[in-house]
């Protein structure tokens, strides 16, 4: 069954809800950009000064942030009545794991990664408080070799 036209931005899908297809398009060209990035990020290995599109990185933080949006509009008469001490509880709850997950994984593939050479010489000081940073969602001075990222062993954070 499909969705009857409101206009010509959205449709009324059969639960009621509208389906706005501007957000399909802002998603795909972020998905578009990320990719961009990957490519030409590989062709000059991250050198920023020689990126065409330096900045495009941020199209995934977008796309999370378009994705939270959809998610609210979508589960938003599902919830049903809650404080913000039990929202936040319950994020903490369910997202910390996985930064606890990520900065874990981050500080492996920073020590182990083998195609750095020697392009990652911080100190054993500078990587400790990025890990102890990033454990609370805190940013930290940038790590070298991580384009100088707020939380270099975890750049989804």
């Amino acid at each position: 069954m499909t969705g009857r036209a409101v206009d010509g931005a959205a449709t009324l899908v059969p639960g009621g809800k509208l389906h706005l297809q501007v957000l399909d398009g802002l998603r795909g060209t972020g998905a578009l950009l990320v990719v961009a990035f990957l490519i030409q990020g590989s062709a000059v290995q991250f050198d920023a000064a020689r990126l065409p599109l330096p900045h495009a990185y941020l199209a995934v933080n977008f796309c999370f942030a378009l994705s939270g949006f959809v998610f609210g509009c979508a589960y938003v008469d599902r919830w049903g009545p809650r404080s913000m001490r039990q929202f936040l509880i319950r994020r903490l709850i369910r997202l910390h794991p996985l930064m606890i997950l990520g900065v874990v994984l981050g500080l492996l593939s920073y020590w182990a990664d083998p195609f750095a050479g020697d392009r990652q010489g911080a100190s054993t000081i500078l990587i400790g408080f990025a890990f102890v940073a990033v454990l609370f969602a805190l940013p930290a001075a940038p790590l070298p070799n991580r384009l100088g990222a707020s939380h270099s062993l975890n750049a989804p954070a």
